[in-house]
């Protein structure tokens, strides 16, 4: 069986590399407006947020032990936005924020988040403390890397400073040198080139153990580099040709109320979510990606961190994010609150 590890360490450090934003949020509304149009909602709530700050927070919620630390290191504002984010990461308590950077006079990378019927989305979004990475000098200020056990990057297409050569080639040396485990979530691609700034995410995908897109990040990305719209157009054909570009990775594609599908050298897997809920109690998909990461991620880095696809302790882990995600659509909020084990005990909301 394909494992990166025979038995885990006693001491896992887990540390996350990314976005951070504030979400400035709707409540569910019938429809959006067009210009020149009102919607009235029911409230609007501000909620702290960004794909790795919701990946770190409940992963450290769902493995609070001894044995595991979790560290964050991001870029904050010294604006008010800013404080309320540091505000909440600091009252739960559960991270060391000891390599979060506070930017003066640059403002807090802050999202409005629309909500619609279903749970469907629309964004608007300011990327000011996200773009401060300008380059890999922070990851590698902060001495992470020489020390932790598995890296999460979360959020790269947010994060400018972090689709450059320099942040790869900093990755793949730390990592020869150190032997972290390394987990990717590159999130939507508001530009739609889906290559990188510096044209490096194929790079990323293939150095990374675990890459977690979700299916319409999966064809982007394909489509971006296979330059073959038509082929890409199902799950499974855009997987297959991520498979053979990055043999070496296990993909994990979630795939929303279907569960996830996982593929690594030519081997599929379908894992349908043990959650089913129905539409009506599907008030808000946002954060889904990052509880199901969160979730999976809390399984894999502190078990037999298994590659292959039909391990059943990968299969495990990524039902339990499969739950999570489906878990989290039940709420308001991307991550109003972190996901908890008691969340993932019940199979029913």
């Amino acid at each position: 069986m394909a494992s990166l590890s025979s038995a885990a360490p006693e001491q896992q450090r887990v540390a996350f590399f990314g976005d951070a934003f504030v979400d400035v949020q709707t409540s569910p509304m019938a429809s959006l407006p067009a210009y020149g149009e009102d919607r009235v909602v029911n409230s609007v709530s501000i909620f702290p947020g960004g794909s790795v700050v919701n990946t770190a927070r409940s992963f450290a919620a769902l493995t609070q032990s001894d044995s595991v630390s979790v560290s964050l290191c991001v870029s904050l504002g010294s604006d008010h936005l800013g404080n309320i984010m540091l505000s909440v990461l600091e009252q739960e308590r559960s991270i060391d924020l000891t390599h979060v950077n506070v930017c003066n006079n640059v403002p807090m990378s802050t999202c409005l988040v629309l909500v619609g019927p279903g749970g469907d989305r629309a964004f608007v979004s300011t990327r000011g403390t996200s773009n401060d990475m300008s380059n890999a000098a922070l990851c590698e200020a902060s001495g992470l890397l020489d020390s932790c056990t598995h890296v999460h990057v979360s959020g790269l297409f947010s994060t400018m400073g972090l689709q450059t050569k320099d942040f790869v080639q900093l990755l793949r040396r730390k990592k020869g040198a150190f032997g972290f485990t390394l987990s990717l979530d590159t999130q939507y691609d508001a530009t739609e080139k889906w290559t990188g700034d510096e044209d490096v995410v194929l790079d990323l995908i293939r150095l990374a153990d675990v890459f977690m897109p979700n299916d319409a990040e999966c064809k982007g990305i394909c489509r971006a580099h296979a330059k073959a719209d038509a082929l890409l157009d199902v799950e499974e054909s855009s997987l297959a040709w991520l498979m053979e570009a990055a043999p070496d990775t296990l993909i994990v594609v979630k795939v929303g109320p279907d569960g996830a599908i996982v593929g690594r050298q030519g081997v599929m897997h379908k894992v349908p979510t043990p959650m089913k809920i129905t539409p009506e109690q599907c008030v808000d998909t946002c954060g889904a990606g990052d509880a199901f990461a969160a979730a999976m991620l809390s399984r894999w880095v502190i078990g037999s961190k298994s590659i292959a696809p039909d391990s059943v302790d990968l299969l495990d882990a990524v039902k339990k994010g499969c739950f999570a995600g489906t878990w989290c659509c039940t709420r308001v909020g991307a991550c109003a609150r972190p996901v908890t084990a008691e969340d993932l005990e019940s199979e029913s909301v």
